[in-house]
């Protein structure tokens, strides 16, 4: 009995990690429309180019950022996936 509690509450954990990794997903989809906004002109035209510019960079910093946090956390949650499967069979 403790050990389907102890491998539901690893599912549960996974779940959540899984969940997190979705809203990384949706920053870093708003991310990139901003992005696409800012590069295609659609921002305020009152922002000069070097303005612009600047944002742009700064957003697809945050961009950069996001992608390699969630490369991480994908990296995690398949080891501990495998981990959780490795036991499942013992």
């Amino acid at each position: 009995m403790f050990d389907l509690s102890h491998k539901l509450f690893k599912t549960k954990k996974q779940l959540d990690e899984t969940l997190q990794l979705i809203a990384i997903t949706e920053q870093t989809n708003e991310c990139r429309l901003e992005a696409a906004e800012i590069a295609s002109g659609k921002s305020n035209n009152s922002i000069s180019k070097s303005t612009e510019k600047n944002e742009l960079s700064s957003v697809l910093k945050d961009f950069e950022l996001h992608a390699k946090q969630q490369k991480i956390n994908a990296s995690i949650s398949l080891a501990l996936t495998k981990e959780w499967l490795l036991d499942m069979n013992d």
